[in-house]
C-alpha cells in the first residue's frame, strides 16, 4: 500500500481490515515490524557518498515521514496477487501533508527539508581541471545557458522482481537483477547473516538501464518476511508501480559554458 502524498508526516497506518480479507496471509506497517531493517546502501566509487547519506536513512516501510509519492506504507501478503491487492486496498493511513519540492533548483532553497536538521544538499564536488580564462576571452563565441534536464525513467520489458525461498538457515533469491553479488552481500548484511547462507539467481534481467542494481525497499521486505514466516514470498512490480517508484536518472538543472572555434585564415 503506497502513499498518494508526496511529502508529509505519517500519523497512523491501520492494517486491521486488510487482515480480514479472505486469502490474506498477513498485513504489516512499519510499526508492526520494529526489527525490519532499513534499505542498505553501498557507496559508489570516487564519490563521498557515506557522508552524503549520513542521517538520511531510507526505511523499507515509512516510519514517520513520507518523502516521495508512492513510498510504501504497508505490505500485504496474500495466497495470490488478487487477494493481496484486495487486502492492500483495505489499508488506511493518516498523513499530514507538507509542501513538496519537485526540482533540484527548488531544493537548494532549503525552506522545505526532507530531513530535519539536514540540508537538502547531500554532496558537493568538482571535476576536471581549471580552465585558463584566456580560453573564453579569445574564443570566437562563448555561450552560457541554463538547462533543465527532466527525470529519466527507465522502462524495462520486465519490471523489478524478487522471489525469496527460505530453506533452513539458507535463503535462495531469484531476481531480474543487474548486480547479483551486490544483492547477495546487501541481503546478508540486512539479515545479519554471512553471505554464504544466501544464493542469488538471475535468470533473465529483462532490461534494466541502471534501474535494477540495488536492494530496494520491496526487496528488503520480501527477504525479511520470507525468513520471518519460513515460506516463499514473491513480489512482481507492475507497470504502474514501475512508473511511480522505480529508479530514476538524471533530473538535473545545469548551467554550462560552450566556446566556439576561431576560424583559420
Amino acid at each position: 500500500m503506497r502513499s498518494k502524498v508526496a511529502h508529509g508526516v505519517l500519523r497512523a497506518v491501520d492494517c486491521t481490515a486488510a487482515r480480514d480479507v479472505p486469502g490474506v496471509v498477513g498485513a504489516w506497517s512499519a510499526a508492526d515490524l520494529p526489527e525490519l531493517p532499513p534499505v542498505p546502501y553501498t557507496p559508489l566509487a570516487r564519490l563521498s557518498t557515506e557522508d552524503a547519506v549520513a542521517g538520511r536513512e531510507w526505511p523499507a516501510l515509512v516510519t514517520d515521514r513520507v518523502r516521495y509519492p508512492g513510498e510504501a506504507l504497508a505490505v500485504v501478503l496474500g495466497e495470490d496477487r488478487y487477494r493481496a491487492e484486495d487486502g492492500a486496498a483495505e489499508v488506511t493511513a493518516t498523513i499530514d501533508p507538507l509542501p513538496a519540492v519537485v526540482t533540484p533548483a527548488a531544493a537548494l532553497d532549503d525552506s522545505v527539508r526532507l530531513f530535519d536538521g539536514l540540508s537538502n544538499i547531500a554532496l558537493r564536488g568538482e571535476a576536471g581541471e581549471p580552465v585558463d580564462p584566456s580560453v573564453w576571452q579569445d574564443a570566437a563565441a562563448a555561450v552560457e545557458a541554463t538547462y533543465r534536464q527532466q527525470l529519466l525513467m527507465p522502462s524495462p520489458m520486465e519490471c523489478r522482481t524478487i522471489l525469496a525461498v527460505p530453506d533452513g538457515d539458507r535463503l535462495t533469491v531469484w531476481s531480474g537483477h543487474q548486480m547479483p553479488h551486490r544483492l547477495r552481500r546487501e541481503l546478508a548484511a540486512l539479515l545479519g547473516w554471512s553471505a554464504d547462507r544466501i544464493r542469488v539467481v538471475v535468470p533473465d534481467t529483462g532490461g534494466a538501464f541502471g534501474s535494477k542494481s540495488a536492494a530496494f525497499p520491496e526487496f528488503v521486505v520480501v527477504a525479511y518476511l520470507a525468513v520471518k514466516l519460513g515460506r516463499p514470498v514473491r513480489w512482481i512490480e507492475d507497470r504502474l508501480e514501475s512508473t511511480l517508484v522505480a529508479t530514476r536518472g538524471r533530473g538535473q538543472d545545469q548551467t554550462v559554458h560552450r566556446s566556439g572555434v576561431r576560424p583559420s585564415a
